[in-house]
Parts: C-alpha cells; structure tokens; sequence
C-alpha cells in the first residue's frame, strides 16, 4: 500500500497572484487538507460570474431606495442617502473554511427514516459525518500595494488530526494522481490490451515449459523471498505442494483458531485440489487465506502432510478450534497432527443435512402435517444446537428422544451421525470453546472460494498450476492487503467489525447528555476503574479501566466476548473525550512481492535482508505491544526473547546501510 507524509501547513506564504488557485487545490495532495466554500469579495476575473454592480443598484433603486409622493399621485421621489468613504487596503480577497468544519445531523442515530443507494430501501446503519466543527479557515488576499501577488494566510487551529489515519479517508484524489490514471489508460490502445495482457502474462507464470518443472521452480523462487514452502516425497505422482508468505505467516503465528476447507476445478490438472487454510482478521473483521496446498490426492494422508507443514514449518505449535465441513478425511487429519484441538463442524452444512434426511425420514398423512412436523423438529434441533450450559443441553437431547421416539429410523439416523457424544460436542455450542471466533460455519473458506473462482480464475478451469501459484502470489495477497488497509482506515463502506463498532457508538449517543455525569462515577482511588451504569439494569454498574488516558477493558459481557470497544466505553469517551477507545493492535502492512523479473545476487540478497528486516520487526513489536497491555503476564523466557530479538535487529540494521531509505514507512502527520 503506497503511503504519503504531508507537510505543515505554513502560516502564510506569498505566491504571484496567476498562481493562488493552483496553490490553494495542491493543500490537498501536500498538506492533506481540502479547504472549501469560499467567500467572495472584491473584483477579481477570476472570480465566478456575478451579478455587475449596475445591475445590483438599479434594483437596489427600483425597490428600497424610491417613495411615491403623495401630493403628485404616480411619482417618485429618490430617496437621499449620506454616503460614507471607507478605505480598503485590499484589491479582493477569498476566505475558504476546512472541508470538516460545520456539523451534520445524524438522522439515522436520531431514529428518522433514511433512503440510500439504488434500490432506495430504509438505511439503518451509516458512517459517522466529517464534520467535526472544525474552525480553521484559508484567507487570499491580494493588496494594492502589490498587485501581482497574493498573500494566503492560515487562520485558527484544526480540532482534527491533519494527514493522520482518521483524515485519510475523507481525503478525495488529488488532481496529479488522477491525471497520472488517466495517462496510464491511454497509454495501450483498448484493442490490444487483452493480447498484450495475456503476453505479459504468460511471461509472468511460465517458468519453464512443462508445467512440473515450472511450478518447482515457483517454489524455489519463493523460499527465496522469505515464503515457507514444502514439496511432498509424492509430487511427481500426486502434484502435492504448498506455500505460506511471510505475511500470511505473521497472521497464522497470532491466532489460535482457523477454518479449513478445499475446493476443485482451479486448474487444469485432473482431480486437483486447492486446500486453504483461512482465519478472521482480527482488526477488519473479514476472512483472510494465509495457507495453501495443492494435490491430487484426496485421502486423509495429504491434509495430514499439509497441517504437519503449518505446525512445524511455520511454526503454529497449537491451536484452540478448527472448523470443517463435516469430512471425515479433514477430521482424521486434525485428530493425527493437532489432538488438543476443538473440531467445529460447520453448522450450516450441518443444518442442510438435518433438514433433508427430516424431508426423506419423517412421514406422515398429509403434506401440512410433513410440514408442521419438519418445522418443529429443525426447530428444537437448532435449540439443541446453540445451547450454552452442558447439563441443559443433555437435558433437552434426552427430552428429544423422549418427543420423536414415533420416528425410530430418523432417530436410528441421528444418532449415528450426530447426537452419539463423539459426535454432538462438534456441533453443539455448550461443547466449543467459549471465545468470540465467528466461525460457527465456514463462511469465510466459501467466500475465499468464490472470490477465486469468479474475480480471479473467471470461471476457467485449464489454468496451469503455475498460473494459480502467479495469481496467489501476485494478485490475491496484494489485493486482501490492500483491502484490510482501507477497512481498517475505514476508506469507503465499512467492515464487519466497524459496522459493530458503529452500532455501539450509536448505542451510547442515544443517551441524553444532560445525564452523563450521573451515569458515570469517576475512580474512586488514581489509577482506579470508571463506573458506568448498564444501559438495561440502573442498578448494575461496570467498570471500564483506563491507563495512560487510554481505556483497556471493561467488565460487561460484551467486551469479554467481543474484545472490541462496548457502548459503555463510547459512552465514557462522550464525558472524557481525551480519554481514547480501546484499539486491537494492528499496523498497516505493506506486501512482499516475489518478482519475477531475471535478478543478480546483490539483488537477491538485499530482498533477503528487507524480508528478515520485516520479520524480526513485527516480532518485536507483537511483544512489546503485549508488555504494554500487560506487563506482568510476561515470562522470564519473553523478556529473554525481546532481548535476542533487539540485538539481532541491531546487526541487521547496521548491515543493510547500503539500502535506499523508504519514506512509505513514515507515519503521515
């Protein structure tokens, strides 16, 4: 992701008067800030047409300045006005305010009905406005003691940070970058970009002529650049392989629960298979792939040789839950290589077989009693399903067979497949680990496998290996990378997790503020928790703790579950606004390419240090984040490794002096 810092904004400037309409546009792309409605005065051609001054008197005559005489019926008198001079130093000037000042009604937290996008349904949910009152404003002034310049003047202190993340996405293109698109679209003429496309891109792929030995060399390539890769005993016969990137790495070292599924007719190999391994992003809420291997065989051996791969190639010693189809291969897999892992079967294929097996077994007079019948049965399954407590649910399965004993084959089938306790603890919610996961299904696997299929294969099925390995590599990585950047600026429509966020935000602006204070009790001791009272109990309060102005946890159920800021948290920012939410550690992250391009071993070798580089920074980071968060919850043996981790970031550092500095790493102000 390209990144950009701005420069102050300067006090005043003078620039030549043929010069200060360009300058005031480029505030944008230099200054990152957009400064709009400007006002008037003066006479300027450059300013936009206006009514002529003949024009605005004889109105001005014709209807405040003229009387009628009453001694001579018809006419009119001019009325005497005393004219005063006032002397101007100015020739004209502009006076412009910053694109968030002003404020905006939020008409859907206000409870009104909203109409949005095409289909003009009711909106429930939107994006907080810009406007933030902001008071600076722009001033261009030309004077008459120098008429071929213009002084532009910086008035009053923005209440909003310039250039920084939360800016960035009200921020629109600037003029340069625009025209810069635009000169790349007709650079090739729209006849010939699909044969020259189709000519760089086989150049990309093709390594070698036969498709074996090209994707060999892919592989080669890409332990090269930092990526973790394996190639089976068996491939010449079974085509098994796979690969992780050093980003997808760094995402898998920092979870504890993954979904896993395959899917078919990626490539043009016969029975071929791409495995993915993908996991929630804990920042944007969304599915991300961070794992993949390719094979023709579809035993249980081949997921096992790939899960060996993840725990000790990449290093993902355990985890808490993996969640599957309901296959027996995957299964026999995650029991062999991660046996303290919880196996979640995916509720919604779980749910389809519940109802067709209901449709096939369950019998009765009429198709109305079918009906009624099914609909009660799926209904007390899914009770079953989503019950919390163990003892309860063990309950309500007895009362279960107790209720349809009449149906003893659809019985028989359930309890062969899923109410047998070696069965009904992957299902069932009371026997997963009670964590916030959001992967109850494999949603995130199946959208993964949509997006693949349609974006990127167009629905083709004679792909090389080598072509899906280009566009894992080249196109899918770069693309999530790009797309959890812009949710986590919160660019353009909002995320899953920011739409939850943005709930509890609207939550807590429905609280009268006039009550504020009465509903939030300050610490009773320094450094003690603020006491927020429950929005549906007034007489249960919880405590949200605060350190270093910034809050870190609050005791409601919500938070525990969740770990994104609650609606008491918003509503203690409402009477603190110094005090800031709580934030999931993230940093934006820039992807590491593999180039395909003929490289020396100079290159090859600075490629190496930036991947190292990158790899023990984001370690260091990931630890000391948690010492901050929680700093007596770190061993002897992490202090231990902050320090290793230090002393070789020095050495690194010292040995790559030769490297080009990178302004894209520069937080923008």
């Amino acid at each position: 992701m390209d990144t950009y810092t701005y420069s102050d904004i300067p006090e005043k400037i003078i620039v030549p008067t043929s010069k200060w309409i360009e300058t005031v546009k480029n505030s944008t792309a230099k200054h990152g800030v957009k400064w709009i409605n400007p006002h008037y005065v003066g006479d300027n051609p450059d300013f936009p047409q206006k009514r002529s001054n003949e024009e605005s008197s004889t109105a001005g005559r014709n209807s405040a300045a003229t009387s009628e005489d009453p001694n001579n019926e018809g006419a009119e008198t001019p009325l005497k006005r005393r004219k005063r001079a006032v002397f101007v130093k100015y020739v004209w000037y502009v006076t412009y305010t910053c694109h968030r000042s002003g404020k905006c009604r939020d008409r859907v937290a206000e409870g009104s009905q909203v109409k949005g996008g095409p289909s003009g349904a009711p909106r429930n949910l939107q994006k907080a406005s810009k406007k933030t009152g902001c008071k600076a404003t722009l001033k261009v002034t030309c004077y008459k003691n120098d008429p071929d310049s213009v002084e532009v003047l910086h008035i009053g202190t923005h209440n909003h940070e310039v250039g920084g993340a939360e800016d960035l996405k009200y921020l629109p293109l600037s003029q340069a970058r625009k025209d810069q698109i635009m000169e790349r679209l007709r650079q090739v003429h729209q006849d010939e970009v699909y044969n020259i496309f189709k000519k760089i891109q086989e150049s990309f792929y093709r390594e070698a002529a036969d498709e074996m030995e090209s994707v060999i060399l892919w592989l080669d390539e890409l332990k090269e650049n930092g990526y973790s890769t394996f190639k089976h005993s068996t491939f010449n016969n079974d085509y098994t392989f796979g690969f992780s990137s050093p980003w997808q790495k760094q995402l898998l070292l920092n979870t504890t629960m993954i979904c896993l599924d395959a899917t078919h007719c990626v490539t043009n190999v016969e029975r071929g298979l791409l495995y993915t391994i993908v996991l929630r992003h804990p920042v944007s809420g969304t599915g991300c792939p961070v794992a993949y291997m390719f094979t023709k065989d579809h035993s249980m051996a081949a997921v096992a040789v790939f899960l060996r791969f993840v725990k000790q190639d990449i290093g993902v010693a355990s985890l808490e839950k993996i969640t599957i189809d309901v296959s027996a291969t995957e299964h026999a897999a995650i029991t062999a290589v991660y046996p303290e892992a919880t196996i979640q079967w995916c509720l919604f294929h779980v749910s389809r077989a519940w109802m067709g097996k209901i449709r096939e077994l369950v019998k009765l007079g009429s198709t109305a009693l079918n009906h009624q019948a099914n609909r009660e049965i799926i209904t007390d399954l899914k009770t079953l399903m989503w019950e919390k407590n163990q003892e309860t649910f063990l309950l309500k399965l007895l009362a279960f067979y107790t209720k349809y004993s009449q149906y003893p084959e659809f019985l028989n089938y359930m309890d062969r497949t899923y109410l047998n306790r070696e069965k009904f603890v992957h299902w069932s919610f009371a026997f997963q680990p009670q964590v916030y996961s959001n992967m109850e299904t494999n949603n995130f696997v199946e959208s993964w496998h949509n997006q693949l299929k349609t974006t990127y294969l167009g629905r083709k099925r004679n792909r090389r290996v080598d072509r899906l390995i280009h566009i894992l590599v080249k196109d899918v990585e770069p693309d999530y990378i790009q797309n959890i950047n812009r949710i986590t600026l919160n660019v353009g429509r909002m995320g899953p997790e920011e739409r939850r966020r943005r709930r509890r935000q609207l939550e807590a602006e429905s609280i009268n503020e006039a009550i504020l204070s009465t509903i939030i009790r300050a610490p009773e001791e320094e450094n003690g928790p603020y006491m927020i009272q429950s929005f549906t109990d007034y007489t249960h309060f919880y405590d949200v703790g605060v350190a270093n102005q910034e809050m870190k946890a609050c005791t409601c159920e919500d938070f525990k579950w969740t770990k994104i800021a609650c609606k008491h948290m918003y509503l203690l920012q409402r009477l603190h606004a110094d005090i800031r939410l709580y934030q999931v550690p993230f940093n934006l992250s820039i992807p590491s390419i593999a180039r395909h391009e003929s490289t020396s071993s100079e290159t090859i070798t600075s490629s190496s240090k930036t991947h190292i580089l990158n790899m023990i920074s984001n370690n260091v980071e990931a630890v000391f984040n948690a010492f901050k968060r929680n700093p007596g919850e770190l061993t002897d043996e992490q202090v231990s490794r902050v320090s290793e981790i230090a002393t070789e970031l020095c050495s690194v550092l010292e040995g790559t002096n030769d490297l080009p500095s990178n302004s894209n790493f520069t937080r923008q102000r």
